[in-house]
C-alpha cells in the first residue's frame, strides 16, 4: 500500500527459492523489509534487509474497482537466519 501524498507505503511479499521454498517478509515502510518465516528450509527464517534502489515497472488501474496496482523490481542486501 503506498500513499503518495505522503511518499510512505508498507505491505508484505514472497520469495521464491529456486527449489520452491518460499521466504516471507513484511514491509513497515517503503525502505525496510523483515523477514517472518517461509517455507521448506526458511519454515523459521528471521532477518531484515533494506532495499538499496527501486525502479517502477509498471502501472494499471482498475476504475471499477478504485485501485492501482504499482510493479516495481528492486535490490536489497541484508541477513537471513535459517
Amino acid at each position: 500500500f503506498f500513499n503518495p501524498a505522503a511518499g510512505e507505503g508498507f505491505g508484505w511479499g514472497t520469495i521464491i527459492a529456486a527449489d520452491g521454498d518460499e521466504i516471507f517478509f513484511s514491509s513497515p515502510s517503503m525502505a525496510r523489509n523483515i523477514i517472518t518465516g517461509g517455507t521448506g528450509r526458511f519454515e523459521f527464517a528471521a532477518g531484515e534487509f533494506p532495499i538499496v534502489s527501486i525502479e517502477q515497472t509498471g502501472m494499471e488501474f482498475d476504475f471499477a474497482a478504485g485501485t492501482v496496482t504499482l510493479s516495481f523490481v528492486w535490490t536489497a542486501a541484508g541477513t537471513i537466519t535459517y
